[in-house]
């Protein structure tokens, strides 16, 4: 849980979280490893899918 507000409630791709496709943001080592993946491709957009994600 985050201990300061952000603005509006649930806008985090202002706070430069990465995002899963749902919109809930990743914790932990994730955001991290996500950071250093978007930064090294140049990507753009926050939102991550996972595999079974595409697959399904």
């Amino acid at each position: 849980m985050r201990p300061w507000e952000s603005g509006a409630e649930g806008d985090y791709e202002g706070a430069g979280l990465p995002l899963r496709d749902t919109g809930q943001p990743y914790s932990g080592i994730n955001v991290l490893v996500l950071w250093a993946a978007a930064a090294s491709a140049g990507y753009m957009k926050p939102t991550w899918m996972t595999f079974n994600h595409v697959t399904a």
